[in-house]
This record gives structure tokens, sequence and C-alpha cells, in this order.
């Protein structure tokens, strides 16, 4: 199965959304929270948005366990990072290194 073929992730759908916004303030008042809520609405694996930003996220133990296994064939850092790392001129930074 190639991961061309998977469903997208489950968008979180409430919990304080708003038109244009995404979940940006719900996610600044009270992050935490507010994963704990989405991860029990959605499962493990969803997706929040905010401006600008579309963000997938891994919740718990067994999404853990899923990067840790085979995340290195399907999941990718450097993408993400990259603006911030030609930003600062940097070539290699640990977080974007895949």
């Amino acid at each position: 199965m190639s991961l061309a073929s998977l469903p997208s992730p489950p968008p979180v759908r409430g919990l304080g959304g708003l038109p244009g916004l995404g979940h940006a303030l719900p996610l600044l008042r009270d992050p935490l929270a507010f994963l704990r809520a989405a991860n029990e609405q959605c499962g493990p694996i969803f997706e929040v948005r905010a401006p600008r930003v579309r963000a997938v996220v891994l919740a718990g133990a067994e999404a853990n366990r899923f990067a840790a296994q085979e995340g290195r064939d399907a999941l990718h850092a450097g993408p993400f990072w990259r603006s911030l790392t030609d930003h600062h001129g940097a070539r290699h930074v640990l977080v974007a290194l895949d």
C-alpha cells in the first residue's frame, strides 16, 4: 500500500475553531487541553488548521509506536523546518534532519 492511497487524517471539528483562524485560538489558549479533546474526538491521528498552517498530529502511544517503527519511510521533517533553516542560513539543524 502506498502513502498516496491512504486516507487523509480526519479534521478536528468544532472545539473552538473559527472560520479563517482555524484552531489557532484554542491552541494558543491551552494547547494540551485542545489536543486531548481532539484526540478523544478523532483518534490518534488528526488534522488541525490555523492561518496558513495545516498540521497532522500523531497523539498517544499507538501513533508514537508507528512513528518510531515506520516513520523513517513515512514521515519527513525537512520540508516543515525548511523555511526556518533557510531564514537562519543553517544547512544542518537537528530537528530538520530525516
